[in-house]
């Protein structure tokens, strides 16, 4: 829908410029060119309401759904914040898939299985990154790396793609230091009938992981830890109380 309208009010854009310095001199460009308008802004609303409709039909949910969560990115011991990739923006991602600077998540869309979905998948590529049991990307903007770049341990992980954009790639196998490191990706999940979370790893395509559709206040909480596998047992949700380590359990997605 965005790509809709951005193309739209190009098309605008280009006849205000072209007519505004011949309605003076050709007035029957004036009603031509109202015309035109009337005709680009209905298609749009037109096609708008299908869009929508379209959505709303394949949806899942029925309707617009919101999920909620929170992400704690830890790499060789450090934290790694995921922040905008640029200036002009309060969070990473877009309007259906937001990360804020402390870490909170927000899915707003509607909800198909697979394609746009609330999964951990579409959060990473929403933001630019990717996920998988194996290998964690997260886009830096520059402040971020600056940051990293003055890690020994993260800034040889730092790579870049053709576009010049750099990103950090977080890899199982390669090592922080002397010992191999691994992706170990955990989410520490609201139980109701104990009022605490539960924590479960998630061994294989952790990327299908769907947000619950708990209240704000109750939401997931994802962690994804590399470095050595006998520290990954230590990591917990920051801020999250009452976590139940001893039910901890693995889950094949």
């Amino acid at each position: 829908m965005t790509k809709v309208m951005i193309v739209a009010f190009g098309v605008l854009f280009l006849l205000l410029a072209f007519a505004a310095p011949l309605h003076k001199r050709y007035h029957f460009t004036k009603k031509h060119f109202y015309t035109t308008i009337t005709a680009i802004i209905f298609s749009v609303t037109v096609a708008l309401i299908v869009g929508n409709i379209v959505l709303i039909t394949n949806s899942s949910q029925n309707g617009l759904s919101r999920r909620y969560g929170s992400i704690y990115v830890s790499a060789c011991g450090q934290s790694v914040e995921i922040l905008p990739q640029n200036r002009y923006s309060a969070s990473a991602g877009n309007g259906t898939y937001t990360i804020n600077t402390d870490g909170t998540m927000q899915y707003l869309g509607y909800m198909q299985p697979g394609t746009y979905d609330a999964s951990l998948g579409s959060f990473f590529n929403g933001i630019g990154g990717a996920l998988s049991a194996n290998v964690v990307t997260l886009p830096l903007g520059a402040k971020q790396q600056r940051e990293i770049d003055s890690s020994l341990q993260l800034s040889q992980f730092v790579k870049s793609n053709i576009l010049g954009e750099s990103y950090l790639e977080l890899r199982s196998g390669e090592a922080c230091t002397l010992a191999p490191s691994m992706v170990n990706i955990y989410v520490y999940s609201y139980t109701a009938s104990s009022d605490s979370y539960e924590r479960a790893k998630l061994t294989q395509h952790p990327e299908n992981y769907v947000l619950s559709d708990q209240t704000f206040a109750h939401r997931d909480c994802v962690v994804v830890f590399f470095g050595e596998p006998r520290e990954a047992g230590g990591i917990d949700c920051q801020g999250y109380p009452g976590v139940n380590t001893s039910a901890s359990k693995e889950v094949s997605l």
